[in-house]
Order: C-alpha cells, then structure tokens, then sequence
C-alpha cells in the first residue's frame, strides 16, 4: 500500500477532491498549548494523519497526532506522552500498511530527571483508530538520544534515531518485528565521516535502508574536515553495505540534509541537497580528535 506524503504547517490547504469541490482550508489549534507541525499523510479513507509537537515554556514537551475525514475535520486526536510528569519530542512517522501509523519520537519517561536533557528515541504503533498497538522505548543509560525517522519494510519496522553526546557512532538504527520486538541494534561511524547528524530514512524493497544526512569528511591528505551531505546503506541483517559521501568535490555545504525519494519501482532516486547556506566551511582535524 502506498501513501502520499504532506508537508504542512497546520494550516492545510487540500486540492479539490471532485471538479465542483472547493479547496479548504483548516487550522488545527490545541488549548492551552503552541503548536507546530511536522508531517502529514494521506490515509486510507481519504483522510489525512497530522503530526504535530506542542510547545511549552519554550521546551517541546509532547506530540499530538490529528487523523482528520476527506474534508479536513477531525476524527479522533491523541497526545503522545504527558507533558506534567515528562518531556517528549515528536519528530517524524509513516502511515502503515494495516491502514495505522508509526511515530518516531524521544521521551524522557524512564530517565532520572523527566525535564532534563537525555532522551530516549521512542517508537510508537497505533492502529487506524488511534489506539496503541505497542511502544519500544530504547533507553542506553548516559547517551542522549533522538528518535528521527521510522520506515515499514516487508517484515517489520526500521527506526532511526540520532546519539546527541556521542562524537563517533552518531548515528542509530534499530530493526523491529511488526510487535515491536527488537530485532537487531546497531550505530555506525566511518573512518572518513566524522559527527554524522542523520535526518531521513528510507526502505528498499529488499529489505534495506538507506540513511541520510550529512557529516564531516577527511580525504586524509589535507588537515582540514569539511562539512558534507553522507548517505549510508544498511543491509536486512544491520550490515553495511556502503558509505558514499555526497558532493565531496565541491565547497562544504552548511545546513544541508540530503534526502531520497523512491520515485519508480525499478528504485530510482531523486536526491535533494536542502541549504540554508553554502560556501567553505572547514574544521581543523584537532577539533575532532579532542572529542574522540
């Protein structure tokens, strides 16, 4: 089953569904709390999943998730964690094939302070009716982590989640059965790519994914690293299969994420470099053998 993905900003405006239809515009508003929204999906009936993160005392402190009808009005919604007892973080999902969805995320519900800094990634499976199936909190005592982007494969789930405090092995990935249950756990770090920030994944269909982001890069002959967009292939099994380092002859690129999107069956990619500024931007190597 496929799905259409929404950029939206809670102000959503829907291309006429018949010829004598008319575009509609809705503007989602939660009391007592400022929110902003993340992703949106088309669903099953027409109607669209929202996903939101509601902001207070300048802290996000949970997520909301909206499954509207064909014209925009809401059906049901659902707060994801609960912002008096802990800090929560939504960050991403992806509608499912059962017609439900799957929400990545970060919680500090089983942290000693609930209102500090060192989150877990979470991941969280509800049903089309927004009732929970199963959440997998994956809690490494000491790191800081970031859940980022989740995918459905032929067999279960790949999350991604990104080590805030952790100089090498940035970057998380976690493979899940449709229960929930962890399959397999593993971070990754490169002799070349250095503080690996990953911003999106992507499923294959033969069970592999693809993570995107960027890092910084050491040709080993100059003795600077330069920012750059990274791409890494993850095989079924966890396993790398390879690290390409995007536009690595070209000047550094600062603010960039690099995303894939499958466009046809026969896999191909549309690769898109998103920068807020470009021009050389260097570190000296000893900034980074310090940290490691």
């Amino acid at each position: 089953m496929k799905f259409k993905k929404i950029i939206f900003s809670l102000l959503l405006l829907l291309p006429p569904i018949f010829s004598f239809s008319q575009t509609w515009p809705k503007i989602y508003i939660i009391p007592g709390e400022y929110s902003t929204g993340k992703v949106a999906f088309e669903t099953y009936d027409d109607g669209i999943f929202l996903l939101s993160e509601n902001v207070g005392s300048g802290r996000r402190n949970s997520g909301w998730l909206i499954k509207t009808d064909i014209n925009g009005n809401i059906l049901w919604d659902r707060i994801l964690g609960k912002h008096e007892q802990y800090y929560s973080l939504t960050d991403n999902m992806e509608a499912t094939s059962d017609s439900g969805v799957i929400v990545a995320m970060s919680t500090l519900l089983y942290e000693e302070d609930p209102f500090g800094f060192p989150v877990d990634p979470a991941f969280i499976k509800l049903d089309k009716c927004g009732q929970l199936d199963w959440c997998t909190v994956i809690s490494l005592l000491g790191t800081a982590n970031s859940g980022t982007d989740i995918v459905q494969t032929y067999d279960g789930y790949v999350g991604l989640y990104f080590n805030w405090n952790v100089p090498t092995n940035a970057i998380g990935v976690v493979k899940m059965d449709f229960n929930g249950q962890i399959q397999w756990l593993f971070t990754y770090d490169s002799d070349t790519i250095v503080d690996n920030i990953p911003f999106d994944i992507l499923a294959l269909d033969d069970g592999s994914t693809i993570v995107t982001g960027f890092g910084y890069y050491d040709n080993g002959q100059s003795t600077y690293v330069s920012l750059k967009p990274v791409k890494l292939h993850i095989a079924p099994d966890g396993g790398v299969i390879n690290w390409q380092v995007m536009h690595y002859d070209n000047d550094s690129l600062r603010g960039v994420g690099l995303r894939l999107l499958k466009t046809t069956e026969e896999i191909c990619f549309l690769c898109v470099s998103i920068t807020t500024q470009t021009y050389p931007y260097n570190y000296d190597k000893k900034h980074f053998e310090n940290k490691r």
